[in-house]
């Protein structure tokens, strides 16, 4: 199943691969590679979600905030800044504050 997941990765059906991984184990335990694997698919999966959802609607500040969370564990800061202020501008409470 391993091997399917990355197989499944790498052709892009991120929805399989997650599936595929999900089920890896290894003499009765969680494969610790397959469990790496799983997580960075979900991260890609979560980052492709909110980036559809964005490029539907801009001005969308919860794509935009849980793409930032998503770019933050898979450990890109700036990325994850440029969204947090998306969302702050397109929502700002306090108009004249900055983030």
């Amino acid at each position: 199943m391993f091997q399917a997941g990355l197989e499944a990765e790498i052709a892009g059906d991120l929805e399989a691969a997650v599936r595929a991984l999900e089920t890896c184990t290894l003499a009765g335990k969680r494969d610790l590679i397959a469990d790496r694997n799983l997580d960075n698919v979900q991260h890609n999966l979560g980052q492709l979600t909110y980036e559809r959802a964005i490029e539907k609607d801009v001005s969308c500040t919860e794509a935009h905030f849980n793409l930032a969370d998503v770019l933050v564990r898979m450990g890109r800061p700036d990325e994850t800044v440029t969204h947090l202020r998306e969302t702050t501008e397109i929502d700002a409470p306090y108009p004249d504050s900055s983030f």
